[in-house]
Order: C-alpha cells, then structure tokens, then sequence
C-alpha cells in the first residue's frame, strides 16, 4: 500500500521533530538554531529568485539579440532613406504583418532597438516622416498608450521615457493628460509637434 504523503505534510511533521528536539536545550540554543534555520530558508529562496531572474534575463536578452537580427538594418534602411515610405510599405519592406497584435512582454523587446537605433540615426540625417511611419508600422504608439494607462506609476514612469528617447507620438488625448499633470515626475513639457515630438519627462531619484 502506497503511504506518500503531501510537501506540506512532509515539513509540518519535520518542524515538529525539530521543535521537540530543541525543546530540550537552553532557550539561547534553540533561538540560535531557528534563527540559523530561517536564514538557510532564505538563502535557498534568494538562489531561487536570483536563477529565476536570470533565465528571464536570458530569454529576453536573446529575444532582442533575434529581432536585432532580424529587424535593424532594414530599420536604419528606412530611416536614412530620403524617399518617404507608408507604414504599409514599411512593413512589406520588414515583412511584418499588418494585423499584428501587441503584446506587451514581445514589445518590451522593440524598445532597445528602437533606442539603439535613434541614438544612431538621429544626426545622420533621418527622415523624421519615415521614422514615424516606421514606429507606426510597429505599432509602438499603440503598446505606449498601453503602458501610459497602467496602474503602476513606474510603467508609465518607464514608458513616457521611452516615448522621449525613440521621438514617438502619442495621441493628443493622451499627450494632454501628461502636458498638464499635476504630479511633476508624469508631466511631458513642450507640446507634441507632428513627426519630431520631444517630450521632457521629469523623473524622480527613487526609479
């Protein structure tokens, strides 16, 4: 007969073994002994959360690495270009689908290319028309607004940065939400012009 017994009932009945074993000893004895015991409880909790952290940090990292690949230099192709593409024909250009869907974890990934790449085509002469039709085609105004209407401060916080590092638009309702917000570290200065939007976004010590 099979007498397996659950995890919960497997450290129930060693904590019990261990609190009568201690029972027997001075009291400085068996706080030393818990107070080891919590600390090795942690120790293997923080290896734990430190592995967990950085398969995640794998994953996304080869998941910007493959559509750096995939994407850039076609990126920095259109943005450089002097003829003005449409966002349809961008994404023929890129083979991206027109009825892609955003996903917040996958659009995560677009955002450091998109930075890598502003920093450098924004003195080589790009086409700020195109690089608009470009983020369009990609739908970031799209994952921005997303991120913009979060409950946490610090994605909105994250994603008006971002709106101001990659030069995006983002909807006159919503760019006049943050023109004139009453707390300081989400106000956007200066207002949004068409294709070369700049915004200067106040960001508190604490991110």
């Amino acid at each position: 007969m099979d007498y397996s017994i659950d995890f919960f009932t497997y450290w129930k009945y060693h904590l019990l073994v261990l609190y009568y074993w201690l029972g027997e000893y001075p009291p400085i004895v068996r706080f030393c002994a818990v107070f080891i015991l919590i600390n090795f409880f942690l120790a293997i909790l923080t290896l734990i959360y430190d592995y967990i952290r950085s398969e995640k940090d794998f994953i996304i990292n080869h998941r910007i690495q493959r559509y750096r690949q995939r994407f850039y230099e076609g990126m920095k192709n259109v943005a450089l270009a002097p003829e003005t593409y449409s966002i349809s024909e961008i994404s023929n250009l890129l083979n991206l689908s027109p009825r892609i869907r955003v996903r917040i974890k996958k659009w995560k990934c677009y955002i450091p290319i998109f930075r890598e790449l502003f920093i450098e085509v924004k003195d080589s002469g790009v086409n700020m028309e195109n690089w608009r039709n470009l983020l369009y085609a990609f739908k970031m105004p799209t994952y921005f607004e997303m991120q913009v209407r979060s409950s946490r401060m610090k994605e909105r916080l994250d994603a008006l940065k971002d709106v101001a590092d990659i030069s995006c638009d983002l909807k006159e309702a919503t760019a006049s939400r943050y023109l004139y917000a009453k707390d300081d570290a989400l106000r956007l200065t200066g207002p949004p012009s068409y294709g070369q939007v700049r915004y200067v976004i106040s960001i508190p010590s604490f991110c």
